[in-house]
This record gives structure tokens, sequence and C-alpha cells, in this order.
């Protein structure tokens, strides 16, 4: 009887185990997701490096269609596996870095080239460390898959508290490729927290197919707290596109650059404007200015008067109406 009901819960725990663990019919194994993965990444490539040749949508869909073609995958067994994928993040990872190396390899073996670099297609994105005066200091997922399965799939949520060696207007530059979208529809939104409860964001809505680039400048008389926000993007119907090559690199601060701070937005306090602040400034230095100016008045006419008082000491001023033949020669001989 113990044998019996040993060798039934082995029998449930393996069939549950496989249920668990099998992919749905039509969704494609990890090998051929990868081989199908890695032409797709490069016939990107190929799009981005003669967008004259493909300057439309429909030469873009014709490229990948024939990706798919070669591999004798359907649109929509396409669109069913990256679904599925997207809802399964372990094994998403794993067939990405698997499409990632790959193409470092082949990379590698075409240009011999050297060095930490990451690969799309024959596009190349730079590794960075995560300190130091450029980090990148993005620590989620590099790679996404958007749908409109469910609320949460077509967003990209982030949140990273900044590193010990966060400096005083530090730039923070958040890029990403964008690909497979049919209307370009893209919201971003990027914010920086600071120590004294204000905050300083931008927001955009509009995209391109390609590589995507937003920076938020730091304000340059405080440090960021943290550096948060949100990538979201709309396709259509059963649609699916790509987000991949997630960074968000901090650089320093930077003069020449800073005026991009003026063009972002700004919440907190009156008392914490940027405006308001500058304003306060500009007026105290012009105080200091008016006071430095009556300082440096007063200091001439006290050396006017002390000028003056050393030549009533050494010449004696003559009353009015007299006449050089009054003075007596005792005055003479004391001059003298």
């Amino acid at each position: 009887m113990n044998g019996l009901l040993r060798l039934c819960i082995l029998s449930v725990s393996a069939l549950l185990l496989m249920c668990c663990s099998s992919r749905p019919e039509g969704v494609l194994g990890q090998s051929a997701m990868v081989d199908l993965m890695a032409d797709m990444h490069k016939a990107e490539a190929v799009i981005d490096m003669n967008s004259a040749a493909f300057n439309n949508d429909s030469l873009k869909k014709a490229m990948r269609q024939s990706v798919l073609m070669k591999h004798g995958v359907s649109q929509a067994q396409f669109d069913t596996t990256l679904v599925w994928y997207g809802h399964h993040a372990k094994q998403y990872d794993e067939m990405y870095e698997d499409v990632l190396k790959r193409l470092e390899e082949e990379s590698q073996e075409l240009s011999n080239v050297k060095g930490p670099v990451l690969r799309e297609g024959m596009a190349q994105v730079k590794r960075y460390p995560s300190a130091g005066d450029s980090a990148d200091v993005w620590s989620k997922r590099r790679v996404w898959v958007i749908s409109n399965s469910g609320v949460e799939d077509n967003a990209i949520m982030f949140d990273f508290k900044t590193q010990s060696d966060n400096k005083k207007g530090d730039r923070y530059n958040l890029s990403f490729k964008f690909t497979n979208s049919s209307n370009n529809e893209l919201e971003v939104f990027l914010g920086a927290d600071y120590a004294d409860g204000s905050m300083s964001y931008i927001y955009r809505t509009s995209g391109i197919e390609g590589i995507n680039r937003y920076v938020l400048q730091g304000d340059s008389t405080k440090e960021v707290r943290r550096v948060f926000g949100y990538i979201k993007a709309s396709p259509r119907g059963s649609d699916v596109c790509f987000i991949d090559s997630l960074q968000l690199l901090r650089t320093r601060f930077s003069p020449s650059q800073y005026v991009t701070f003026a063009q972002q937005s700004w919440v907190g306090p009156k008392y914490l404007h940027p405006d308001y602040r500058a304003k306060v400034e500009a007026n105290r230095r012009q105080q200091q200015a008016e006071e430095a100016a009556a300082q440096a008045e007063e200091k001439r006419q006290a050396e006017l008067d002390a000028q003056r008082r050393v030549q009533r000491r050494n010449y004696r001023v003559r009353p009015a109406g007299e006449n050089a033949d009054s003075i007596d020669d005792e005055t003479v001989e004391g001059a003298e």
C-alpha cells in the first residue's frame, strides 16, 4: 500500500512538473527562438544602417517577414511566442542571453573587436561600470517584450537609489532601442528626487524606431537622491514590440550642457524652486555689489579727508584779502 501511494505521489509530481515547465503548442522552443531572434536582430541592424533604402513601414515589414519565412514561422506564431516568453522572465532571460552571446561571437569573428561591448545586430552599445564618473546605474533587465495582453505588460517601471559617489549637477542619460513598432507610440517619464523634497523631471510622448535617448540634468546645487520613472509603449491590437539595450548612464556636471536644466519641469515648495533661488541669489549679489561700492566710496572720501588734513598742516591757508606783504618775518621764518 505504501509503495502504491509513493508511486502515485511521484506520478502526480512528475505530471505537475511537466505541466509547469512545458510550453504551449505553437510556442517556439529556446533553440529555435535563439536562431530566429539572432537573425531578426541582424535584419534590424540592416534597416538601421540603410535608412534611405528602408524609408517606409512596408519595406521594414518585408525585411522582417523574410526572416520569419526563412525559419518557417508565421507572424501569428512569432507574436504568440514573444507573448509567452514575455510572461516567463526566467526563460526569456536565458533565451536572450544566448542571442546576445551568439551575436557577440559572430561580431568578434567578423571584426575582431576586443573589449566589453554589447552588440545588437551590427550596432555597438558600450558597457559602462556601475560606479565612477561615467556609470551605468540601470540594474534591471535590459530586454523587454511589450504587449497589450495585460495592464503591466506595456510599461517598464524603474526606481534606483543613487550611489554614494554621486555629485551635484550629475546628468542621467536614458537610452534604449525600440523596434517592431507599427505606430511609434512611446511614453517616457524620467525624474530625479532630491533630499530637500523637491523633484525635477522630463516627460516625452514620442519615440522613433531605433535608438531613443532622453537626458535628465540634475540640479547643480543639490545631489540626486534617487532616479525613477517608466517607459510605456502602446502596440496596436495583438502586436508586440521590443525594447532592448537599456542603459541609464550617469555622467558628471558639464557647464556647457547645463542649459537643458531650464527645459525640465520642477515640483516642490516655492522657496526651493530653481527660478526662485536664482532670483534670491541675484538679489544677494546685487546687494553685495552695492555694499562693496558704498564701502569703496567711503574709503575714497576718507582718503580725500586725510589728504586735506595733511595740506592744512603743511601749508598755511591765507585769509581772504590778505597779501604777501602783510606776513611778518616770524611767520616767514617759521615757514622756512
